[in-house]
């Protein structure tokens, strides 16, 4: 959005393109070096998404909270039609082949999973908070709203069930979980840090 808003300040026109794939890659990098724990945890869990895919295995487990999650991501094939109607039109026609893409498991695999944690943190939020009174809520995402009235109570609880849903090692869990469903042998696991989570706890800015 920068590059688009900026570009003709820096770099020549008509380089939008060349020059965001150059820069999403030091951006990459860079990410990378500073948050080495979470790249490690993301390139775990591409390289299993891709090897069940290998056996045309979709990514499914239960998580935190019980509920079962399925990620397929079959193969496809495209077929673009160029007509003129009124103008030129091109149709894009997608059909399902059969098998488990790869490459669309594995880009998937690691948002989907954040993804999903977020929602559980969240749902224990919204029961915790229920417990101790508040009742009204403004929930997108992972960002969570309350009355002013009930912010502290608030900032306890999202704090609290956070290290409640982390506590246990969630990387394990999904392992085990693809491990035993699917009868493979997944990469082991990244190590993991020196993080106390319970500092989460004391933490004025963990969560805006």
């Amino acid at each position: 959005r920068w590059y688009l808003d900026s570009k003709s300040e820096y770099l020549p026109e008509k380089t939008v393109f060349r020059h965001s794939v150059v820069m999403a890659q030091i951006i990459w990098d860079a990410i990378g070096r500073v948050v080495v724990a979470a790249r490690a945890a993301m390139k775990w869990l591409q390289v299993s998404a891709k090897r069940l895919a290998k056996a045309d295995l979709p990514l499914v487990y239960v998580n935190h909270l019980g509920f079962p999650l399925c990620q397929f991501a079959p193969n496809t094939d495209l077929l673009r039609i160029e007509t003129q109607i009124g103008g030129r039109l091109t149709l894009t026609i997608k059909t399902e082949l059969p098998g488990v893409s790869g490459t669309k498991a594995a880009s998937g695999a690691s948002p989907n999973f954040v993804h999903d944690l977020d929602s559980c943190h969240m749902f224990m939020c919204i029961c915790a908070g229920v417990a101790a009174g508040i009742t009204h809520f403004a929930m997108i995402h992972d960002d969570f709203g309350v009355h002013a009235c009930n912010v502290d109570t608030w900032h306890r609880i999202i704090r609290e069930q956070f290290v409640l849903l982390h506590k246990g090692d969630v990387l394990a869990d999904l392992k085990r979980q693809l491990e035993e469903m699917n009868e493979v042998a997944l990469p082991d696991l990244p190590p993991t840090g020196s993080l106390d989570l319970d500092d989460v706890c004391n933490s004025a800015y963990f969560f805006g």
